[in-house]
């Protein structure tokens, strides 16, 4: 039997029209407002094409919502998915579809998360996206500096994470030797032990939540180990981790592949996800929201790839 997952983005795909799916519907309103009151800013501001979507304050809460709102409209449409995995803030999207977190609570641990790696993080930092290099032949680039892998997409392809000056030493080095490099437009080396603090900051703000620990409608896919659960409490644990350490999402891909999910929707922002994994895996059909411009196109096509 096919089986349905959602996957829900990171920031890296960001632009002024990431609410074009949702924010003529009703369903897509109280995302926008309770992210709006939770940061104290309007979300919807980001239409003006005004906001620096580099910037942490502004990246994390619009790619969180624009997931949330998208998976607002589209809840009732397509069938309950089997699992849900995060891409980086995308771990904190993937916790409001699961099923176990009101709106408000994701809202606020949006929040919490956004402040701590704000409070933490190193000043003038940077990430590269990497592709055309083994991990031995990385980690040995990368001994002895204060840089490090900051996510596992493929046998060759990586994120590293550290001070502007060793990412644009590397960028040259690596570029130099053959490799697809490209800077990401993010200040903060996210996933990396210089956010250890942070993630000890997030641990305890979360405590102070005193959040249930009910099972999940839809099991989450761990991104600091690939592994799914049904706990509210193991996929907040591995959020907050995720900060601080890399994300494997190699093994969160190859996961949803063992465990027979052949089609997924990806909630946006950007289609990266969708690409990266009907590439590596073509026996799974994965499109994402941008694709469609209606809920009832996005229906059909998960509705036609299942029975296929």
């Amino acid at each position: 039997m096919n089986k349905f997952a959602i996957v829900c983005s990171g920031q890296g795909s960001l632009d002024s029209e990431i609410f074009s799916f949702s924010r003529h519907s009703p369903l897509a309103g109280p995302v926008i407002d309770a992210f709006s009151s939770e940061f104290n800013w309007p979300m919807l501001s980001v239409e003006a094409g005004q906001l620096n979507l580099g910037l942490n304050p502004f990246s994390q809460p619009l790619t969180v919502a624009t997931a949330l709102a998208n998976w607002a409209v589209l809840r009732s449409e397509v069938p309950m998915p089997s699992y849900v995995a995060g891409y980086s803030a995308g771990e904190v999207s993937a916790l409001g579809c699961s099923g176990g977190v009101d709106l408000q609570t994701i809202a606020r641990i949006c929040k919490l998360r956004c402040d701590a790696m704000e409070d933490i993080a190193p000043p003038n930092n940077g990430m590269l996206a990497v592709k055309g290099v083994t991990q031995s032949e990385l980690q040995a680039h990368l001994a002895g500096s204060n840089t490090f892998i900051a996510i596992y997409n493929e046998d060759d392809h990586f994120v590293i994470a550290g001070s502007v000056k060793e990412i644009e030493y590397f960028e040259k080095t690596l570029g130099g030797l053959g490799a697809w490099v490209k800077r990401l437009v993010v200040s903060i080396p996210s996933h990396t032990p210089l956010l250890q603090e942070a993630t000890t900051q997030i641990l305890s703000k979360l405590a102070d939540l005193h959040l249930a620990d009910p099972r999940l409608d839809i099991p989450i896919i761990q991104g600091i180990n690939g592994l799914p659960t049904k706990s509210l409490s193991l996929g907040v644990n591995s959020m907050a981790r995720a900060v601080s350490e890399p994300i494997q999402w190699q093994q969160c891909m190859q996961t949803l592949s063992d465990l027979g999910v052949t089609v997924v929707l990806e909630l946006g922002p950007g289609g990266t996800l969708s690409k990266m994994i009907s590439g590596i895996f073509p026996e799974i059909s994965a499109r994402s929201v941008i694709d469609f411009r209606t809920p009832v196109g996005v229906k059909n096509w998960v509705l036609r790839e299942l029975e296929a």
